[in-house]
């Protein structure tokens, strides 16, 4: 290493020269390959790993859909099951007597009893009808618990849009139930 340091010392200028140019060139192209070639290069490496790691989130969520639907027959099976339920719940017609009946049939398994239904005007929107009933019912706390179940687990589509419960004044075990319902009919075009 001294022997290094006394020749530098011991050059001449023209030799100096030559090395301080040699020197500056090498620190000019380092830069240069630095910014035209490294840079440009990582910029496309990370760019690349971006849109590997995108294509393998699009591979998963066709491999994870393609799964859920391995068997289309199944597939369509589960679908035509969902769309005869979506017709039960949403007729094209109100069939209010079919509904009523069906009210009443619930009422009895479930142990309450109907002490009135008042059903109201159909009212008509762009896409729906709609049907407010206002019902009356008597009977004890799980067989309203039942019969609130069982209208939710029923094949129409039922909204329970008011509700009023009072304790009965000829039996304590027993409530009174006013429920406001609203049924709906989506007619075919």
């Amino acid at each position: 290493m001294r022997k290094i340091l006394e020749r530098l010392k011991n050059l001449d200028s023209k030799e100096k020269y030559f090395l301080l140019m040699g020197l500056a060139g090498t620190a000019f192209l380092w830069m240069l390959f630095y910014f035209v070639l490294h840079c440009p290069l990582q910029r496309a490496a990370m760019e690349c790993r971006q849109e590997s790691v995108q294509a393998a989130g699009e591979i998963t969520a066709v491999t994870n859909f393609q799964n859920a639907h391995l068997q289309f027959k199944e597939y369509q099976g589960e679908l035509a099951k969902r769309e005869k339920r979506a017709r039960h719940a949403l007729p094209d017609k109100m069939a209010q007597g079919e509904f009523l009946s069906a009210l009443d049939r619930l009422a009895v398994n479930s142990g309450i009893r109907i002490i009135a239904v008042s059903p109201g005007k159909i009212t008509v929107s762009e896409e729906s009808l709609c049907l407010p009933i206002r019902v009356h019912l008597a009977g004890g706390y799980f067989s309203l618990l039942r019969f609130m179940q069982g209208l939710q687990e029923g094949d129409r589509l039922v909204v329970i849009n008011r509700m009023s419960v009072k304790q009965s004044k000829e039996k304590e075990a027993d409530l009174t139930v006013e429920l406001g319902l609203k049924i709906f009919a989506v007619p075919d075009e």
